[in-house]
C-alpha cells in the first residue's frame, strides 16, 4: 500500500471490561465503543478529525501530536496477532495502517 507521506500508524485493538479500544501508537489518538463496527467507525472520525487540524495547525498530517504512551507500545510487543482491517480511502492516501489485537 503506497502513501504519500510515508506515515505508518499502528494501533492496538483490546478489550477494557466491556468496552473495546483503539489506540494509536506512533500519534496519541485513540477511540472506544461497545462493539468493533462502532469502535473502527469512531477511530475514523478521530484520524480525519486530527488528521485536519494538524494540517490547519502545523502544515502537514498528523504534526504537533505526541506518541502514545509506552504501556500501549508494550502492549504492541506482546501483541496476539496482527488484524486486516482496511482503512478508509482517505487515510490510505495519508497513512499505512497496522492493527492488532491484544490480549
Amino acid at each position: 500500500m503506497a502513501t504519500g507521506s510515508g506515515i505508518t500508524i499502528r494501533v492496538v485493538v483490546f478489550k477494557d471490561d466491556d468496552v473495546w479500544v483503539a489506540q494509536c501508537l506512533e500519534y496519541d489518538i485513540g477511540a472506544q465503543a461497545g462493539d468493533i463496527d462502532t469502535l473502527n467507525e469512531r477511530l475514523n472520525v478521530a484520524l480525519k478529525a486530527e488528521l485536519k487540524e494538524s494540517i490547519d495547525r502545523h502544515g502537514k498530517p498528523f504534526a504537533g501530536i505526541e506518541p502514545a504512551p509506552q504501556r500501549f507500545q508494550t502492549m504492541w510487543e506482546h501483541r496476539v496477532r496482527s488484524v486486516a482491517i482496511t482503512p478508509p480511502a482517505w487515510l490510505i492516501e495519508q497513512a499505512k495502517v497496522d492493527y492488532a489485537l491484544v490480549a
